[in-house]
């Protein structure tokens, strides 16, 4: 049991503006559990006036330790005392942000024996230069975990830097679902028949500006009604330039709106018919779920985690990045379908309630700092045990004698095997709170665990198992599960079916058809809310409005 607040220190680069690393530490820092978390912030360089104006709110002190350089005598000292902070304040945690905290703060961290590491990674690696990623495959491995923003990072990150699927988890960006947010959905919001498309980012080339104003140019030749706001600082002034002559040359400066840097962007989003996300390449847009937290259809390119968030039909359109004809095809179709924008809008705002809302966010945020640091509370605890288990299994594994046993056993008897599960999670619902730790796999663990029994197994369908002209080969094994969740059809299916593997599934006929759940669940639930919800003992009623 921990009894004492757990000091976790996030460490970023830099702390100039509002973007969507900052977006992600600041919702950290304000939602983050003060009763389990004592949090601090460190970044390399920043503003002052931003730094007090937006963490000020968030009652978190940032130290600005302001190094221009790690390899001038000043950043060489002031790294050195940042080394002697972490060990004199006992840091238990620490996140990183972007390269330079990565390499530098992964490499102190490891050297202070700060127990839990953590990098936060949440790009595609546009930026990175060819001495980052030798940097990344050196330093990767001194972290005990990498968070990513989607999937894409994730298999980015497994595939440039050679690391392992297991040590990163996926957790998606949250967001806040306010009450006038959800009577937003769907709706035209601006007056007349005028259509408002919107995109929010900072004014640089990665972000495809130009492709929107390209798409804009197509649009304005059939529909006069249209206009495209624009909402960012600007970054690369030149390319701001040049944004600014390309609509002088198609005489369309009027329905463009350049309205630079706005940190209160909810009511820009209130007047936005239509989002798009033109970039050219995206770890995971944050602007794309505010705007869905709006009841906005979204037309995003296929970069990075953008497909993970719009689905096709459903709340959006996904294209080709770089294709200003495409975008401009989708515009116009939405343009001239107000249905359909209620429509893509409506299920928008399901979407983020269901999968990207900062509850979701830091459920599973704090579960992993909770988890990774017991794991090392329990192993500094029970650490000479563990070492002493470790040389005995190792020293008979390695010896051979194992696989003696195993032979003998195999020349006496044609031995079966029965692996039994019980539920397969997916670790990014909220629903995994509500499932009995003990009785789910997660679905990537349980994908490892298929490819492994494949390969070592001759794994029975039931038909083989009892047949009467067969004897049952060697090393067999069947797979079964017990009590027939849904999860069963839903998320082991399609991964049996996909590695072409048979499985038994017992389903217990008395719940066919019926609201009632398995008392062991119902238990778990109680538990689970008692503890993490005041008021819950005072309105419990059934067990859906418990899940709602």
């Amino acid at each position: 049991m921990i009894k004492d607040k757990i000091k976790i220190l996030y460490l970023i680069d830099v702390l100039f503006g509002m973007g969507g690393a900052e977006k992600n530490l600041i919702s950290i820092l304000k939602y983050l559990d003060r009763k389990k978390f004592h949090p601090v912030v460190f970044c390399f360089r920043g503003d002052q006036k931003f730094i007090r104006s937006k963490f000020r709110q968030v009652n978190v002190p940032v130290y600005n330790i302001n190094i221009k350089s790690i390899f001038s005598i000043n950043g060489v000292i002031k790294i050195v005392k940042f080394y002697i902070y972490l060990r004199r304040e006992k840091i238990k945690i620490i996140q990183t942000y972007f390269e330079s905290s990565d390499i530098i703060g992964g490499i102190i961290s490891f050297l202070a024996r700060v127990p839990v590491r953590i990098s936060s990674r949440r790009d595609m690696g546009f930026q990175k230069k060819f001495k980052h990623r030798l940097a990344y495959l050196a330093v990767n491995h001194l972290f005990t975990k990498i968070i990513s923003v989607s999937e894409a990072v994730k298999n980015m990150i497994i595939e440039n830097e050679n690391t392992n699927g297991n040590k990163i988890n996926v957790i998606y960006n949250g967001v806040v679902i306010n009450k006038d947010q959800k009577t937003l959905s769907g709706k035209m919001k601006n007056k007349g028949d005028e259509v408002i498309i919107g995109v929010i980012a900072n004014i640089r080339y990665i972000k495809g500006l130009h492709i929107a104003i390209d798409a804009m140019a197509m649009i304005l030749s059939k529909y006069k009604n249209v206009k495209l706001a624009i909402i960012g600082g600007v970054s690369e002034k030149e390319y701001y330039y040049d944004l600014i002559k390309k609509c002088d040359d198609y005489k369309i400066k009027s329905q463009i709106k350049f309205l630079g840097r706005r940190y209160n962007t909810g009511r820009f989003y209130k007047k936005f018919d239509i989002y798009i996300q033109p970039s050219l390449s995206e770890g995971f847009s944050n602007t794309i779920i505010e705007a869905m937290s709006y009841g906005l259809p979204v037309i995003a390119t296929q970069v990075g985690g953008n497909s993970e968030a719009v689905s096709n039909e459903y709340n959006g359109y996904t294209i080709k990045a770089n294709n200003a004809r495409i975008l401009a095809d989708f515009l116009m179709k939405l343009i001239k379908n107000l249905a359909l924008r209620k429509k893509l809008g409506n299920n928008s705002l399901k979407l983020v309630k269901e999968k990207f809302s900062i509850g979701n966010m830091m459920y599973m945020t704090e579960q992993l700092y909770l988890n990774l640091y017991k794991n090392y509370c329990f192993f500094r605890t029970n650490s000479i045990k563990i070492i002493i288990k470790c040389m005995v299994f190792s020293a008979v594994f390695y010896s051979g004698f194992i696989f003696i046993i195993r032979l003998i056993n195999n020349l006496r008897n044609k031995k079966l095997t029965i692996l039994t599960y019980h539920r397969i999670c997916d670790q990014n619902v909220k629903e995994i709170k509500y499932a009995l730790p003990y009785l789910f796999t997660s679905k990537q663990t349980f994908e490892e665990q298929l490819v492994y029994l494949k390969e070592h197994y001759n794994i029975l369908s039931p038909q083989e198992l009892f047949s009467k002209n067969e004897s049952i080969p060697k090393n067999s094994l069947i797979i079964t599960f017990d009590d027939g969740y849904a999860d069963n059809y839903h998320l082991a299916y399609p991964l049996l079916k996909k590695y072409n593997i048979p499985a038994i599934i017992f389903i217990t006929t008395d719940y066919i058809n019926s609201t009632e759940i398995f008392p062991w669940d119902y238990e778990f639930v109680l538990h689970w809310n008692s503890k993490h919800d005041p008021d819950f003992n005072k309105n419990l009623h059934t067990f859906n409005e418990i899940l709602s």
